[in-house]
């Protein structure tokens, strides 16, 4: 689900030591007596400009790990070379995915970040969000109002960026996903399938690679179909060619789509 061995070569190497100063956790110690698996969870903080815009970054990795290098800091690095501020969210995964955790992370960090802006120097109350692959479910479903935002009291992001995601927990999900934070259950795969729940949702840039093995393309065609009928201002990408897990695609056809999510957002963002 994270590492497609054929495009290693084009990726970089994650060093979190060269990120270390960025690093921070964001659930309190009575929160973590509470629940032992919030000590889990960490951020890494991509402040360039305090008046800039606000984006939050959920890797993928299936539900059962967390990218962080190149779905995750790399992606940060390019917003802040847009001049657009980014916070990268490691959730819960594997034996402690099960919903609501990973959303509930999402919201906890978008809480604290805002509760503590003079201390990350920024000045923005709204954010928008970026996801891929199980990381595009986890900011898939946090933007419909049903399990996400509306659910956690927080303002609906300006925009929502899904990048090869995970979305249905029904007949084309990826199984591995929807057992990690549903278990099977009928009322929780029924809640978490996002295109079920798209009637207010924020403006929405999809993209995937026709090829994809890991997660069918239907999953992001599902829901585009959906926006559109709502009127939710929404674009879709689909490249012939590239797989699953591109990042930020380069060496393959994909590579350009950020530029693309970019031109499309910023009608929304600023």
């Amino acid at each position: 689900m994270c590492i497609d061995k054929k495009h290693l070569s084009r990726r970089a190497v994650f060093h979190p030591y060269f990120y270390r100063k960025r690093k921070f956790t964001f659930y309190s110690e009575s929160e973590i007596e509470a629940d032992s698996s919030k000590k889990i969870p960490y951020a890494y903080a991509f402040v360039t400009d305090k008046k800039a815009p606000v984006f939050f970054i959920a890797p993928g990795g299936g539900y059962c790990m967390v990218c962080m290098g190149y779905e995750g800091v790399f992606i940060a690095e390019a917003f802040n070379r847009k001049g657009i501020n980014a916070f990268v969210l490691n959730y819960r995964v594997g034996d402690n995915a099960h919903a609501p955790n990973p959303q509930e992370d999402m919201a906890a960090l978008i809480k604290y970040v805002f509760s503590h802006k003079k201390q990350f120097g920024i000045e923005r109350d709204d954010y928008s969000l970026l996801g891929f692959s199980a990381g595009g479910h986890l900011v898939g479903s946090f933007s419909a109002e049903n399990v996400g935002y509306r659910s956690f009291g927080l303002s609906k992001p300006r925009a929502s960026v899904l990048c090869y995601p995970v979305l249905t927990m029904g007949e084309h999900t990826h199984k591995e996903t929807m057992t990690k934070l549903t278990g099977g259950d009928e009322a929780l795969k029924e809640a978490y399938s996002v295109e079920k729940h798209a009637d207010n949702y924020p403006p929405c840039f999809l993209w995937y690679c026709e090829d994809d093995k890991a997660v069918p393309p239907v999953n992001s065609d599902a829901l585009y179909e959906v926006l559109r009928k709502n009127g939710v201002p929404v674009k879709l990408r689909a490249y012939k060619k590239g797989g699953h897990g591109l990042g930020l695609g380069y060496g393959s056809e994909a590579y350009g789509w950020f530029d693309e999510m970019i031109d499309f957002v910023k009608e929304y963002i600023y």
